[in-house]
């Protein structure tokens, strides 16, 4: 998923976060995103899946207004971060690439390298090809076994980032594969994830943010 968020002051104070709002005809149960809501995330990816994903330029404008929402509150500081894991990693390296945030995370963002095969009216651009445009400084957060993005497309991705003399800082981790930060799935591993959150939290305050 991708969040986009501002705390202000005393980060134990609570943070402001753009959310879609919950129509009244929902059900109590019911997990609501920008798109529509379902009973279960599983349905709500699988939906997604199956409509070949939100595309591209649809996601950056849905979070450039969440972005504006944000710095329009009376108590917001002006900074603003995004932060995604899994597909919403990548869409954050898109966001990034297109908005003024001022900090980005991607956690085990997935397809940022493309082949030009996997292009389409979706996704006509490969994020890693935005490399150039980032303009937040971008942390990084990847598990070694993971397949998507494999060890070397994260290799791949770090050489452009260099190569364009961005900002950023990656972590790769051993012994852990994609969504090791997830507490309620197999593929959860502790150690990991609690040293992911303490250099994503270092992130944001490195930016102000927090």
């Amino acid at each position: 998923g991708l969040s986009i968020f501002d705390t202000s002051g005393d980060a134990r104070a609570g943070d402001v976060a753009a959310v879609g709002s919950i129509p009244e005809a929902a059900p109590p149960t019911a997990i609501w995103n920008t798109y529509f809501w379902v009973d279960s995330a599983d349905e709500a990816a699988s939906k997604v899946r199956a409509a070949g994903g939100v595309p591209d330029a649809q996601m950056v404008g849905d979070v450039e207004g969440s972005l504006r929402f944000l710095r329009a509150l009376p108590n917001c500081s002006g900074k603003v971060g995004c932060f995604g894991t899994c597909s919403g990693g990548r869409h954050t390296v898109i966001a990034a690439s297109n908005l003024n945030f001022d900090a980005a995370i991607d956690c085990w963002g997935g397809r940022v390298v493309m082949a030009e095969s996997d292009l389409n009216a979706k996704t006509p651009v490969a994020p890693i090809d935005l490399t150039k445009d980032l303009k937040a400084p971008l942390l990084g957060l990847f598990g070694n076994e993971d397949q998507s993005p494999t060890a070397a497309q994260v290799d791949q991705h770090e050489a452009e980032l260099k190569r364009q003399g961005r900002t950023y800082e990656f972590h790769r981790y051993d012994n852990a594969g994609h969504v090791f930060f997830y507490y309620d799935r197999p593929a959860y591993r502790q150690e990991q994830a609690v040293d992911g959150w303490k250099k994503a939290d270092g992130s944001v305050r490195a930016t102000q943010i927090v």
